[in-house]
């Protein structure tokens, strides 16, 4: 017996996101599903699943026909918001909210998406009209699509494989899987490795930076990070067991600036400095200098690999080969280790 879609939304849902709940449908095998909640905003649930769920968070809007109201459609802006919403529900712009629910069984996890939207409508039974169109494949204004003959053929639902010509970056390396599935996985590990660069960064190369600021200025006394104001760049596996952290410096002018590659090995609490790459001058946006640095050396080819937080440096004949090559007499070919002193052991207990 297949188990009811509400119920498997309450497992990873508030109850207040769920209020109005309206009916879903699976697949033929049951392994995903499609479902939707409507909401009066003049519900008084409807605040507080504003202010915990829904404030500051993307949306799309959906306004009746009305050609002689200028800036009115029917489907409206969607993305992060780009006008005060609370001003235009107080002023009386939109009526009801909708909640729409996309779900894939795979590898005995739900991975489920949510979206919501605001609806300028007469009734609840109008939003719920252009919510089984979703149902139904269809546009929410009802316009069908030859190639569509149900929801679960639209790109939501289909597998990686199936979708190679129209892929963002990085998303095949997440293969045999639906799309929905693949995109919350690499969502999920990019907000884990955010998290995790930027305590490395904190507790350990920013502090190491400072350190070589302060000992060896005429060589680090201009540094540059790439992507952030403070971070550094960094190039691990998903292991997590060495994290390599790129620094551009300029000393002078750009004719002089070169990057330095400092690997950190959490086991050992030693830190080197990775000597592979040739020296040059980097002049400029220095990602396109790494990506040239890399390529010949692992599967990284484009500059999107350093900014991508979900992707990772996997690539063991890298590691192996090209970062801890030993000579005949056991010591590292291309790492030489940095002697610092952690003056801040009590902050720094990683350093």
């Amino acid at each position: 017996m297949k188990t009811l879609i509400k119920n498997i939304l309450e497992t990873q849902f508030h109850p207040l996101q769920l209020k109005g709940f309206g009916h879903g449908i699976y697949n033929k095998n049951c392994t995903c599903f499609a479902a939707y909640s409507i909401l009066s905003i003049l519900d008084e649930s409807f605040q507080e699943l504003f202010d915990r769920f829904m404030r500051n968070q993307s949306y799309s809007s959906y306004y009746k026909s009305n050609p002689d109201i200028t800036g009115q459609k029917n489907m409206g802006w969607s993305g992060a918001p780009p006008e005060n919403i609370e001003q235009l529900i107080k002023e009386g712009r939109f009526q009801y909210i909708s909640h729409f629910f996309s779900g894939c069984f795979f590898e005995e996890h739900w991975y489920i998406m949510s979206d919501f939207s605001y609806h300028q409508a007469d009734s609840s039974e109008d939003v719920s009209e252009r919510m089984e169109h979703l149902l139904q494949g269809k546009s929410i204004l009802g316009t069908t699509n030859p190639n569509i003959e149900n929801i679960f053929d639209t790109t939501v639902f289909k597998m990686i494989e199936d979708l190679r010509d129209t892929l963002t970056h990085r998303m095949e390396d997440y293969p045999r899987r639906p799309w929905l599935v693949a995109y919350i996985q690499k969502e999920t590990k990019e907000k884990l490795n955010r998290s995790f660069e930027d305590y490395i960064n904190k507790s350990i190369f920013i502090p190491l930076i400072g350190f070589l600021k302060e000992n060896e200025p005429n060589t680090f006394s201009n540094t540059h990070t790439l992507y952030s104001a403070e971070n550094y760049p960094l190039i691990y596996p998903q292991s997590k067991e060495q994290i390599i952290a790129v620094v551009k410096t300029i000393n002078e002018n750009e004719s002089k600036s070169r990057l330095y590659y400092f690997l950190y090995q959490p086991s050992t609490r030693k830190i080197f400095e990775w000597t592979k790459p040739e020296v040059r001058p980097v002049p400029g946006h220095h990602s396109f200098y790494i990506v040239d640095d890399l390529s010949p050396l692992s599967e990284w080819d484009h500059h999107y690999d350093i900014f991508e937080h979900a992707t990772t440096m996997d690539n063991e004949v890298f590691w192996k080969e090209h970062v801890f090559k030993k000579d005949e007499a056991g010591n590292f070919l291309y790492l030489q280790e940095v002697i610092y002193k952690n003056t801040q052991p009590t902050i720094y207990t990683d350093l």
